[in-house]
């Protein structure tokens, strides 16, 4: 994966070690690169309620878990807002 352009930000992108094990082989990265999309790979952080650090698909965040008032969804909004603005998180 390259370096995002153009006002995107100037740091490569850290590849966590579930990219590794869900992304690699899927094509996915390379397509993004050849048609210079951004990728955000949002992390999980383990918890008793959570110990693998999966995405929440079932609730243990909150009963806002899969509205825009949900913990998870308030970052990626988050992150949306800092690429778009060109100020990486």
């Amino acid at each position: 994966m390259t370096t995002p352009k153009k006002g995107i930000g100037k740091r490569k992108p850290v590849l966590f070690d579930c990219v590794v094990r869900c992304v690699q082989h899927t094509g996915l990265n390379e397509y993004a690169d050849a048609n210079s999309i951004v990728i955000l790979y949002p992390q999980a952080t383990t918890t008793v309620l959570n110990p693998k650090g999966c995405w929440d698909w079932w609730g243990y965040a909150g009963p806002g878990y899969a509205s825009q008032l949900g913990v998870q969804m308030a970052t990626v909004k988050a992150m949306l807002d800092s690429v778009m603005t060109g100020e990486l998180f």
